[in-house]
């Protein structure tokens, strides 16, 4: 039997993400500012850490400066390695001078709306929801899959991943990913 060096250890059936949880989640962390600035992360942190701690993940909020958290959460394997790092940012931009009601997670046709729906929560709520249909699935994961939701992004990143990555992965306190995807809708084009 050929062994796979990839994350994933069996397969217990197909994965599936649950399209009403996804949207369900969006809906609330919209509805939760987090301008920058000022950032105001905690709220939206605390949100994402009590969605990944019912799924089994150990959570870390970690901060560079204080009331702007980092959440930190790791799914383990059988196997410490590989690491998987799936990254988000959790502040917004400020809203323009045409945004109605920017926080009240309106769904109309179709889609979603409000400040910070693309850029970047819907990244962020499509990191839980996949873990989620991990998880649910029943397969056993090889690696780790570290889930990082930053603060700071808007203005740098100097408070977040920039953060995570000095005082954390490069001194060892955090497993150093083997690749890393951020979740940003940046490639993206409207048409």
């Amino acid at each position: 039997m050929h062994e796979s060096r990839g994350l994933r250890a069996r397969a217990h059936g197909p994965v599936a993400v649950d399209d009403a949880y996804v949207v369900g989640l969006l809906r609330d962390l919209v509805r939760l500012p987090s301008v920058n600035p000022p950032g105001n992360e905690g709220p939206v942190a605390e949100l994402l850490a009590s969605h990944l701690r019912k799924l089994g993940l150990q959570t870390m909020l970690l901060e560079a400066q204080a009331g702007r958290p980092n959440l930190v959460a790791i799914l383990s394997g059988c196997c410490a390695e590989p690491v998987l790092l799936l990254n988000g940012h959790m502040d917004v931009q400020p809203p323009g001078p045409h945004d109605k009601e920017p926080f009240s997670a309106i769904v109309r046709e179709g889609a979603l709306y409000g400040r910070g729906a693309l850029d970047m929560k819907a990244g962020l709520a499509a990191m839980v929801s996949a873990t989620k249909a991990v998880v649910d699935s029943g397969i056993g994961l090889r690696g780790t899959l570290m889930i990082m939701a930053v603060a700071d992004e808007v203005s740098g990143g100097f408070q977040g991943t920039g953060y995570l990555v000095r005082e954390h992965i490069l001194k060892g306190k955090l497993p150093r990913p083997d690749l890393a995807m951020s979740v940003s809708p940046a490639a993206l084009k409207s048409e």
